[in-house]
């Protein structure tokens, strides 16, 4: 369990650095235009969690005084750059897909705003790959590759929604390495008695676009809304929405379910 801020109480983007875990949680507002979300930005140290849970390093928390620019809306997903340069010479920024045109760059270290670029494009997920110096991003079914310059290098083909099967799925977060891509979807009826609609689904792709295998999250996860993916210790891991109004205050943010490499 965590404490957190009262009223914050749904699960979005997250990566971890591996020492350190960073998650958004939201406060839900305008679900069409994302204007009224706000959000904490918190940091977590792995090596300090015990048996009462995690304590937080830091945390950033967003207000009706933030300006725009600095906003993380809808804070759908996020990623690690560790060859972004901040001023000084020190390397590595969190980046922020927020749902919107807006992409936010956060120091990692102290949870600042470094800055924020306008796109010509949404962005609902991003990873990134230090190995092939370049970012994934993905905007509903729309995806495409673009360097730190946020210069779009390819587009290519990857049919999320029309393999192996699966279809009532919600997009979610976003997972690379030098290999393969991974798409995080969630079900869209989490009651229904069909296995294969009450759990979240990983998609493995190719960096050329081609679809390699689904991964099944089963287990205590099936029926929870899956948020975001990240790799650590060699393994990857879902972050697993547990959230409600009714214990807002107290959730349980992250489950971890070890998948093989395709």
């Amino acid at each position: 369990s965590l404490s957190v801020q009262k009223g914050y109480h749904v699960i979005q983007g997250g990566v971890s650095t591996g020492r350190y875990y960073y998650y958004i949680i939201q406060k839900p507002g305008n679900r069409s235009t994302y204007a009224d979300d706000w959000n904490v930005l918190v940091k977590v140290d792995f090596e300090k969690v015990g048996r009462k849970g995690y304590r937080f390093s830091r945390i950033l928390k967003e207000g009706r005084g933030t300006p725009s620019r600095r906003r993380l809306y809808h804070g759908n997903d996020m990623t690690y750059c560790p060859d972004f340069v901040r001023r000084g010479g020190k390397k590595g920024a969190l980046v922020v897909a927020t749902g919107t045109r807006q992409l936010v760059w956060i120091d990692p270290d102290t949870l600042a705003v470094l800055q924020s670029r306008q796109l010509d494009y949404y962005l609902t997920g991003i990873a990134y790959s230090p190995e092939r110096k370049t970012f994934v991003g993905c905007s509903g079914e729309n995806v495409f590759f673009f360097d730190q310059d946020m210069k779009r290098t390819a587009e290519p083909y990857f049919p999320r929604n029309r393999c192996a099967g699966y279809y009532s799925f919600t997009n979610q977060g976003i997972a690379c390495d030098k290999n393969y891509i991974y798409f995080l979807q969630s079900p869209r009826y989490p009651s229904s008695s069909l296995r294969q609609l009450r759990n979240n689904i990983v998609r493995v792709f190719d960096w050329s676009g081609r679809f390699v295998r689904n991964l099944e999250v089963r287990g205590e996860a099936a029926g929870l809304e899956g948020e975001h993916l990240f790799w650590r210790g060699g393994r990857l891991h879902v972050g697993m929405n547990y959230a409600s109004p009714k214990i807002s205050d107290k959730l349980r943010v992250i489950r971890s379910f070890k998948l093989r490499n395709p």
